[in-house]
């Protein structure tokens, strides 16, 4: 996987090859090809239905150790634990297709043992995945699918769990067993709903794990509906079961599978991003209620006041948690960054000052040095005067200038030294005026013709006639020709 970041989107890129694409579209092609083949097999043809459902179940096992083996993800449990999942319901399908040939299926059965089996091995390896993509605990997490979770237990309680135990003529085990099925399924939607929250766009395995899930769930909810009702109700059942099952085997066959178990990060921004989608959720979420209660009521059915009650109260709980905590955070992150521009501000302050104070010691220091310094170069002009001095030898000549030659080049210095001091500090004047470019760089090679000639270096000057004049400072032109000069001799 390759991470790359961009202000505040983030891309990543899933090792694979042109090959492992196009055999998944392969695959997604035999998959719905096979799903209209499913629904093309008549209700009543039970044998031919169980096979078909039992071959799909162990098709998505397949593909989904096919994945594993192929990227080879460094925390593979969380698929394989699915991948088990649907091996119980391959199991609990082929029991099941035994039943129904026979005509008689117990209630309940050794297959719903294998069914429930399933759902807890989904239920674990969903679990896992969360778990490793959410490495620091946040309790902010929690609120979104805690939300979700009460408004479908809620609907699984009236139209599922509500009804089971009433039923005077099932079970104390039955009604465990019936209520136990869209608990598991609250328990799925839950997950799901934890792993959508960092769901991109690029993990693809991800988006079709979670619509593989959504069918299933879709799936069990239109199974409580129709139990009782007309086998081609039933058979539609088993078309968003088998669908579900093949999409989370081509999630795992996907490349980008390795989102599953690849840690993830969800910021304050992030929570920013998806408002407009959570505010739509839980205004979905709080209808939910007052629409159950009155389409029971015209139903003539006995109102779920107490659960509709519990359920409002809880969902009102949850809601004030949850923006309480991000209001805290907002808060909290507001604290910080006022903090950190009040330190940034006093040490911009602080670098101010001690800016000043280095363009004060420039200033200082380079006028202490230039006062010495023109008295020492005069008293030397003084003593190399032929006319007062002509009692000096050539020894004595000699060494007069290289101390003047010297001088002058500490001069030099404490006048680059304040050029620059000037230029940093942004006080630098230019007195713009024509000059003679030509003129000023044979003045240049005149005066750095001996130091050229002690390395054994000859200056040569050429220059275009009748050049014309420039607008420019003389005295930074001719400091910039010296100094070009001077390097290039060094």
């Amino acid at each position: 996987m390759i991470d790359s970041v961009t202000g505040a989107t983030v891309s990543r890129t899933w090792s694979g090859t042109a090959a492992d694409d196009r055999r998944w579209r392969i695959a997604v092609a035999a998959a719905l090809l096979y799903i209209v083949a499913f629904a093309a097999v008549p209700a009543e043809r039970i044998g031919i239905g169980t096979v078909m459902t039992v071959a799909g179940d162990l098709a998505a096992v397949v593909m989904i150790l096919a994945g594993v083996r192929r990227y080879k993800p460094r925390r593979s449990k969380a698929w394989l634990l699915i991948a088990g999942g649907f091996g119980a319901w391959a199991i609990a399908d082929a029991m099941l297709g035994a039943f129904e040939s026979a005509g008689d299926v117990p209630n309940p059965s050794t297959a719903d043992v294998f069914y429930l089996l399933g759902y807890g091995l989904l239920v674990a390896g969903l679990l896992r995945a969360v778990r490793v993509r959410s490495p620091v605990f946040d309790v902010r997490a929690l609120f979104d699918p805690a939300i979700v979770t009460v408004g479908a237990a809620f609907f699984a309680w009236v139209y599922i769990g509500a009804p089971a135990v009433r039923d005077e003529e099932t079970s104390g085990l039955a009604t465990v067993v019936t209520v136990a099925y869209p608990l598991a399924d609250v328990l799925l939607l839950s997950i799901a709903t934890r792993l959508a929250a960092g769901v991109r766009r690029s993990d693809m395995a991800l988006l079709v794990l979670l619509a593989g899930l959504a069918l299933v769930l879709a799936g069990d909810v239109w199974f409580a509906f129709a139990s009782g009702e007309t086998v081609a109700l039933v058979k539609e059942t088993d078309i968003l079961l088998l669908a579900g099952a093949l999409s989370i085997g081509l999630a795992g066959l996907h490349r980008s599978m390795l989102a599953l178990t690849e840690p993830q990060r969800i910021g304050l921004s992030s929570e920013q991003e998806r408002l407009f989608f959570r505010l739509v959720a839980l205004l979905v979420v709080f209808l939910l209620v007052p629409m159950i209660v009155i389409i029971e009521n015209s139903r003539g059915e006995p109102l779920p006041l107490v659960a509709a009650l519990i359920t409002t109260m809880l969902l009102s709980a949850l809601v004030v948690g949850r923006y309480a905590s991000f209001f805290v955070i907002s808060r909290e992150s507001a604290a910080r960054e006022r903090s950190l521009r009040h330190e940034l501000d006093e040490q911009n302050e602080q670098l101010r000052e001690v800016d000043r104070m280095k363009d004060q010691f420039v200033s200082s220091v380079s006028h202490e040095l230039r006062t010495p310094l023109t008295s020492i170069v005069g008293y030397i002009e003084l003593l190399l005067d032929e006319e007062e001095f002509d009692n000096l030898d050539d020894e004595q000549r000699q060494f007069l200038e290289v101390i003047d030659r010297n001088c002058n080049r500490l001069m030099r210095l404490v006048d680059d030294i304040l050029f620059i001091a000037r230029v940093d500090a942004g006080r630098l004047s230019l007195e713009l005026q024509p000059v003679d470019f030509a003129k000023l760089a044979s003045m240049a090679v005149e005066s750095a013709r001996p130091f050229a000639a002690r390395k054994n270096q000859t200056l040569v000057l050429e220059a275009e006639p009748d050049c014309p004049a420039l607008q420019a400072d003389p005295t930074r032109m001719n400091q910039l020709i010296d100094n070009l000069i001077s390097n290039a001799i060094k």
